[in-house]
């Protein structure tokens, strides 16, 4: 039990690190941020494969994570924290919308469930999670409401459309919990990717891809 809880933290923490500091480090670059790249993926395909008992520990592991990417980039403490706290949240209603539209440790491994997940588990999330974020962006950085709201939204929606079935691929293996064969690995993998590679595309050279780095973290 012990190691079954180590391993889905350091599953969490290690990504959610990952995708955070890949992200401030292009914005860092370039100053311009990756939409596509923020780090509630991980967590949500987590805790969506996971019982209730585990949460606490995945949520803090993408806490930690992703805070430790905003240090590490020298994003201000409040900010850091508060998006920490919001995006924690964000993933926890992600994961009880996820358990009641689809069931608890049901990958998505069908088209009618990843438009499922995408309408009703991934939009509401995100919009929902748009409402503290845009008004800390306001009060710290003085980001007009409107404008965080939608950039939060679209950065986010995006994010788990295009990499919460990869991760819940790559969970299920470290866990070694669920046998897919070969035909729903490849279709989960495949859509992942290629829609992540589809909306970076777009994000890169459209409107989304402008402005972004007035956020500040991306925890």
């Amino acid at each position: 039990m012990r190691r079954a809880w180590l391993v889905q933290f350091g599953f969490v923490t290690i990504a959610c690190f990952g995708l955070a500091l890949l992200s401030l480090w292009m914005n860092d670059l370039s100053g311009q941020d990756s939409a596509i790249l923020r780090p509630y993926a991980p967590v949500l395909a987590a805790l969506c494969l996971t019982g209730a008992r585990y949460r606490p520990i995945l949520l803090a592991g993408h806490f930690i994570g992703a805070c430790l990417a905003s240090l590490v980039m020298q994003i201000q403490v409040a900010a850091t924290l508060a998006f920490g706290v919001v995006g924690a949240a964000q993933a926890a209603l992600g994961a009880v919308l996820f358990g009641r539209v689809l069931g608890v440790a049901r990958p998505l491994d069908t088209e009618q469930s990843y438009l499922r997940f995408l309408t009703l588990v991934a939009v509401p999330a995100a919009i929902v999670g748009a409402v503290p974020s845009a008004a800390v962006l306001h009060m710290l950085f003085e980001v007009p409401f409107i404008t965080g709201f939608s950039r939060w939204v679209t950065a986010n929606t995006l994010s788990l459309i295009g990499f919460t079935p990869v991760f819940m691929w790559l969970f299920a293996c470290s866990q070694r919990r669920f046998t897919f064969d070969a035909s729903q690995k490849w279709w989960t993998l495949g859509c992942g990717v290629s829609l992540a590679s589809v909306t970076g595309s777009i994000v890169a050279g459209g409107p989304f891809g402008r402005g972004f780095s007035d956020d500040a973290s991306v925890c």
